[in-house]
């Protein structure tokens, strides 16, 4: 049976504390960045490429760290899932060394944390444009 869930996305205001185990999502230049607040305005996350690629292993930050400035929302989930074992699924991933930008960022990570799954809507959109673009062209059909 899956997780049922609802998403209640909220702006966070200047120095807010998400509740325990959000999904915080912040806006980069052409993708979303995510991670799951585990107290203390602490966050786990996937520094993915941003320090380039010697150092992409998953680690805790705080709030400040992760959006760098820019404003950034919360989802709030529901789901079968307590919030303890979302917090401890992301504490369980601390010190990971296995960023994939296409199959494990750090929007799989929150997913995992939250749903039990690896999935990313952001790669799910990439990959369907992608095959759109290229079952749009007239190629020809085979003989």
């Amino acid at each position: 049976m899956t997780n049922v869930w609802h998403i209640v996305e909220t702006q966070l205001v200047a120095d807010a504390i998400p509740p325990l185990a959000a999904h915080v999502v912040t806006s980069r230049v052409g993708y979303t960045h995510h991670g799951i607040h585990v107290g203390n305005g602490r966050v786990v996350h996937y520094s993915g490429l941003s320090r380039g690629w010697r150092d992409v292993r998953s680690k805790k930050c705080r709030l400040p760290n992760l959006h760098a400035g820019a404003r950034f929302a919360f989802a709030s989930m529901w789901t079968r899932d307590s919030i303890a074992m979302q917090w401890l699924r992301a504490r369980s991933r601390l010190g990971e060394n296995r960023y994939r930008a296409l199959s494990n960022n750090c929007e799989h990570l929150c997913e995992w944390c939250i749903h039990g799954e690896n999935r990313s809507r952001q790669i799910e959109r990439l990959r369907s444009r992608w095959l759109r673009t290229l079952t749009s062209k007239n190629l020809p059909s085979p003989a």
